[in-house]
């Protein structure tokens, strides 16, 4: 979070929950509000833990296990994948709508959620239709493809075609650039996107603008 957003959430009656473990930088900035930060797979089983009292049905426990599957992004439940796509098909406030849709827990999807979730995939595949180029950063290999919808998951389906260490994102219409790295690349792609493109993340999805340096960079790769 920037020192901006930390200010406006920083109130005696807000309690900050990170699994994102470079965030315990910022915990200092912090004055009012409670701050808990610490490596887990998902923020959403997070709060599980710290709210370990609260008396869940096995739907409600379900559905956790599905966004955290989503968060960590292991991908173990093909649910976890159409959750996410019917979560896009929310109008703002997305996650508001989302709770109140899911607040009982995890059941059958409604035809309207169904429509939802093939016209995802639909638009998932429009974007491989884009053409991929492969170059190299020092020791890893990368590819790189521009898309501006379903970011994660064009990364994650390059990555695994290709065989490749890195994938990138470019979004023109957003002017942004989306960092992943495959399962076992130890690279921590949150230094590429703050030394190539002004931005952050964590090690394994980072993102940032879309630079001079970046563009420069990829002049070297190829179709």
């Amino acid at each position: 979070m920037t020192e901006k957003q930390i200010k406006l959430v920083d109130q005696q009656h807000v309690v900050v929950v990170d699994h994102h473990i470079p965030h315990s930088r910022k915990i200092e900035s912090y004055n009012k509000a409670k701050v808990v930060v610490k490596e887990h797979s998902s923020c959403i089983d997070l709060l599980r833990c710290k709210f370990n009292k609260l008396e869940l049905t096995p739907a409600q426990e379900e559905i956790i296990k599905f966004i955290d599957d989503y968060d960590s992004y292991t991908l173990k439940y093909g649910d976890s994948l159409k959750l996410n796509a019917i979560h896009r098909t929310f109008n703002n406030p997305k996650t508001e709508k989302f709770i109140e849709a899911f607040e009982a827990g995890f059941r059958p999807y409604t035809i309207h959620e169904k429509n939802g979730i093939k016209l995802f995939i639909s638009k998932f595949k429009e974007q491989l239709q884009n053409q991929v180029y492969r170059g190299r950063i020092k020791e890893y290999s990368v590819v790189s493809i521009m898309a501006n919808y379903a970011i994660s998951e064009v990364a994650r389906f390059t990555i695994n075609k290709y065989n490749a260490d890195i994938g990138i994102v470019v979004n023109i219409d957003t002017q942004t650039v989306s960092f992943r790295k495959s399962k076992t690349c130890d690279a921590d792609v949150s230094i590429l996107a703050k030394t190539l493109c002004n931005g952050g993340g964590s090690a394994s999805a980072a993102g940032g603008h879309l630079t001079k340096m970046f563009a420069n960079l990829t002049k070297n790769f190829i179709a």
